[in-house]
C-alpha cells in the first residue's frame, strides 16, 4: 500500500486516517505498516485494508450507477432481477461486470437503443452472466442504427455465459463490433435477433473477434448474413459453435465480403436458409477456411458460395467429397427434428451425433492447438470408436466434462487432479474469498496424459477455491 496522505485525529497518535488511491488495487485484503511521528515519538500503526466489490443493488441502486462508481480492476456484482436500462462502459479497463446468471440476471433495454454499450475498453474486462434484450441501437455517430443488443466501438471485453435475444438494429441485431479490436465471446447463446444485415452478428472496420462454443439460432437478416456478417476488413473466427436456423437473402449462417476473412473449425451449420448461400457467402475479395466442420440440410440455391478452402468437412455438395478429407455423407444427427418432430423449432434440435454418424473420428486434429473443449464443455479428441481423433462438427462424441478433483495431503497441502488430453497447457488460479472474487495466478502447467496433477503446498490451501483455464 502507497499512503497518499493522512492526519492524526484528536490527541491520541494511535488513531490515524489514511487516504489511499483505489485505483489499480485488485478485489482481496491488503495488509500493512504506517509509520507515524506525532509528539516526538514514532509509532507503527498495522493497517489491513478490504477492497470489495460494487454491489448493485445493495449499494448501487442501478448496474449504470455502479459502473460510473468503479475504477481501473473494480469488479460491479449484480444481482439477479430484472433492470430495465441502457448501460455503457466508456474509458473503463480491466472491469468485470458479473451478473448471477443469465437466466437469473436480465438487462432490459426497453426499446431504446443498444441494450449495453462499451466504448474504448481494453481486452481485460468481462461481461458475464446476463440475459440482454430488448435492445434497438443507435447510431453512435455512425450512418446506421448499430448493435440492438451489444455494441463494441474499439473495444475487445470477454463476454461469456449471456444469453442475448429479442433485440433489433440495422447492422447486427445481436452485437455489432467496430474498429481495431480483437473481443471475445464464450459460451454465448445468440437467438432470435434481427438486421438487415448481420442479424446475430455484425463486424467491419477491421473487428478481429473471436466466437467460442456459442449457439447462433433462429436469428434473421434481411439482406446479409443470418448469423453473422463481416465486411471491410475484418477478420472473424468461430470454434465448436452451432449456426442453426438462420436466415438472410444471401449467406444462411455466415457473409463476408470486401476484404473480410473467417474461418470456421469444428462447428455444425445446419438448417440456415437464404436465396444464395445457404449456408455461407463469400463476395469481392473475402475468403472463407472451413475445417472439421459439418455444413448440412442448409436451404436451396447455391450451397456454399465465393472463394474458400475446405478441408475435413461433411457438406452437402460433391463439389467437395474426396478431396481434403471432405465427405458428403448425411450426418446422422441424433435428433435433427428435436422431441416435437418439427425440424423448423431450432432450439430444441439435437445435433449431436449418432453411433454410426461418418463425422465421428474424421477431423483434423492439426486444425486445433490445443485442441480445446466442444460446445458442451467436453474435451476434444477422446477415444471415439477406435482413433484419439477429432470429430467434425461442434459436439464430440463419447466425450466427457472436463472435471477436477481436489485430495488433501494430511496438512502439505492440496494437490489438483484433472483429465487431460495431448499438448494442452493449463492456468491454474485460486481466490480466498468468492464474495469477492479474486482470482490469484498460482502455475501453468503443460499436460501430463490422459490426467494431469499439480500440488499447492500452502498450508492453508484447503481455505481456497480453485479454477483452471485451458491455454
Amino acid at each position: 500500500m502507497n499512503p497518499i496522505g493522512g492526519r492524526i485525529v484528536g490527541a491520541d497518535s494511535a488513531h490515524v486516517i489514511v487516504s489511499l488511491r483505489k485505483a489499480g488495487l485488485e478485489i482481496g485484503r491488503y495488509d500493512g505498516d504506517i509509520y507515524v511521528e506525532a509528539d516526538g515519538e514514532k509509532k507503527t500503526v498495522h493497517v489491513t485494508l478490504f477492497i470489495e466489490p460494487i454491489g448493485v443493488p445493495q449499494g448501487y441502486p442501478t448496474i449504470q450507477q455502479g459502473i460510473d462508481a468503479a475504477v481501473e480492476r473494480d469488479v460491479v456484482l449484480v444481482s439477479s432481477g430484472v433492470y430495465y436500462e441502457n448501460v455503457t462502459v466508456h474509458n473503463k479497463n480491466r472491469l468485470n461486470v458479473l451478473g448471477a446468471g443469465a437466466e437469473e440476471t436480465i438487462i432490459d433495454g426497453g426499446a431504446g437503443g443498444s441494450t449495453v454499450t462499451f466504448e474504448n475498453v481494453c481486452g481485460d474486462s468481462v461481461l458475464d452472466g446476463f440475459t440482454i434484450r430488448n435492445g434497438t441501437g443507435d447510431y453512435h455517430g455512425h450512418g446506421s442504427i448499430l448493435g440492438g443488443g451489444i455494441f463494441l466501438e474499439a473495444s475487445s471485453p470477454k463476454i461469456s455465459n449471456c444469453v442475448i435475444t429479442g433485440n433489433t438494429a440495422h447492422w447486427g441485431g445481436g452485437i455489432c463490433v467496430h474498429g481495431q479490436c480483437s473481443p471475445r465471446i464464450v459460451d454465448t447463446v445468440i437467438s432470435h435477433n434481427e438486421a438487415e444485415s448481420g442479424g446475430a452478428l455484425f463486424f467491419y472496420g477491421g473487428a478481429r473477434p473471436e466466437v467460442t462454443r456459442c449457439s447462433i439460432t433462429s436469428n434473421t437478416a434481411f439482406w446479409y448474413g443470418g448469423g453473422a456478417a463481416a465486411m471491410e476488413d475484418s477478420s472473424l473466427v468461430f470454434g465448436n459453435c452451432l449456426m442453426a436456423g438462420n436466415s438472410a437473402w444471401y449467406g444462411g449462417a455466415l457473409y463476408a465480403r470486401d476484404t473480410a476473412s473467417l474461418a470456421a473449425v469444428s462447428c455444425t451449420i445446419a438448417d440456415n436458409e437464404a436465396e444464395e448461400g445457404g449456408s455461407i457467402y463469400m463476395e469481392a475479395s473475402a475468403f472463407a477456411e472451413v475445417c472439421n466442420t459439418i455444413l448440412w440440410s442448409n436451404s436451396t440455391g447455391s450451397h456454399f458460395v465465393g472463394r474458400k478452402l475446405v478441408w475435413h468437412c461433411n457438406i452437402e455438395d460433391d463439389e467437395f467429397a474426396g478431396a481434403h478429407g471432405n465427405i458428403s455423407e448425411r450426418p446422422r444427427f441424433f435428433d435433427p427434428d428435436g422431441p416435437d418432430d418439427n425440424p423448423k423449432t431450432y432450439d430444441d434440435n439435437n445435433y449431436h451425433l449418432s453411433p454410426d454418424s461418418p463425422c465421428i473420428d474424421a477431423g483434423d486434429n492439426s486444425a486445433f492447438e490445443p485442441p480445446g473443449l466442444d460446445l458442451d464443455g467436453n474435451l476434444r479428441i477422446p477415444l471415439g470408436r477406435a482413433l484419439l481423433t477429432v470429430d467434425m462438427g461442434a459436439y464430440e462424441y463419447n466425450s466427457q466434462p472436463f472435471t477436477v478433483r481436489q485430495r488433501p495431503l494430511n496438512g502439505a497441502g492440496v494437490q489438483l487432479i484433472w483429465n487431460s488430453q495431448p499438448n494442452d497447457t493449463y492456468t491454474v488460479w485460486s481466490c480466498r474469498d468468492m464474495r469477492c472474487r479474486h482470482w490469484v495466478e498460482e502455475a501453468t502447467v503443460h499436460s501430463q496424459g490422459e490426467f494431469t496433477s499439480w500440488t499447492d503446498g500452502d498450508v492453508t490451501s484447503v481455505r481456497k477455491f480453485y479454477k483452471i483455464d485451458m491455454n
